[in-house]
């Protein structure tokens, strides 16, 4: 493969995803809609509280996602941190889904290899991000104390 400069590269990844964003609403009903935020950057929405932040790394290789979750309440806020650092280290089992929290709001984040998504893997990515973030949410919100059954579906 010949040198392709990183700007270049971030450029042809940057048009390769908005294709595939393009398709991807009509392909996919669940998506309620599609926005592109900056050149490399785009909002996917399922629903009013889960709308996927898409945003290629600077070198234009990686696509990322983050959803904000939602924000855990005072009296959970312990549990539920304690839970996102737990999780955190099991980036194995998770595919490398992770978990953050910045100004007060919970993020669930992951990268994958922009080159290699086709529209199929794209909805597929996004479908189980936005089950998990649903998971974390009624966990966030049922005080910590889901069933191991629905903790279950954290993982990958």
């Amino acid at each position: 493969m010949a040198y392709e400069p990183r700007r270049e590269r971030a450029m042809s990844q940057a048009q390769h995803v908005h294709q595939l964003l393009q398709q991807l609403g009509p392909a996919n009903a669940d998506v309620a809609n599609v926005t592109q935020i900056t050149e490399d950057s785009w909002a996917v929405g399922f629903d009013p509280q889960s709308v996927v932040l898409l945003q290629l790394d600077d070198g234009g290789s990686r696509l990322v996602f983050t959803l904000a979750v939602g924000e855990a309440g005072e009296a959970v806020r312990p549990v539920v941190n304690q839970s996102l650092l737990a999780y955190n280290a099991l980036w194995r089992e998770t595919g490398g889904v992770c978990m953050a929290v910045a100004d007060g709001a919970v993020l669930q984040i992951c990268s994958v290899d922009a080159a290699s998504l086709d529209l199929e893997r794209l909805s597929d990515v996004l479908a189980n991000f936005v089950q998990k973030a649903r998971v974390w949410r009624r966990y966030m919100e049922s005080a910590g104390s889901l069933g191991s059954e629905a903790a279950a579906g954290l993982r990958v």
